[in-house]
């Protein structure tokens, strides 16, 4: 199996990773949160590799400040404390009008054309 993360965000002693095999935005806490609701119920488990459910403890709003001065909004993120790191969906980006480019082990992150973010291509075999 071949993955990929980039390291996009630095929130106090938590990373955030890009990630394109997630299917939506997943924290391990809730630093940095702006706002949370309780999951409904269909909303309660999300399914990992292994097919097992994992509980979702919290849907949250969080705003990551990027070292270009930007912010990004991570809307509607899961909180699951049994992961091990913290997810960004590349997939929900595109969905929010970001776009992503990859090349010479870096990785750009643009909205409006304009570079909001930048981080380091980590890939894996």
């Amino acid at each position: 199996m071949v993955g990929c993360e980039v390291n996009l965000a630095i929130v106090s002693k938590n990373t955030w990773w890009l990630d394109y095999r997630t299917t939506t935005h997943i924290s391990i806490s809730m630093l940095g949160c702006l706002n949370y609701q309780k999951p409904i119920d269909i909303k309660r488990y999300i399914y990992v590799g292994d097919v097992k459910s994992v509980e979702v403890e919290t849907i949250a709003h969080f705003r990551l400040l990027l070292g270009t001065e930007y912010y990004l909004d991570l809307i509607d993120t899961f909180i699951v404390p049994s992961f091990r790191q913290n997810f960004v969906f590349v997939f929900v980006l595109d969905k929010s009008d970001y776009s992503c480019s990859f090349g010479n082990n870096k990785f750009v992150l643009y909205k409006n054309s304009n570079i909001i973010g930048t981080g380091s291509l980590i890939c894996y075999l």
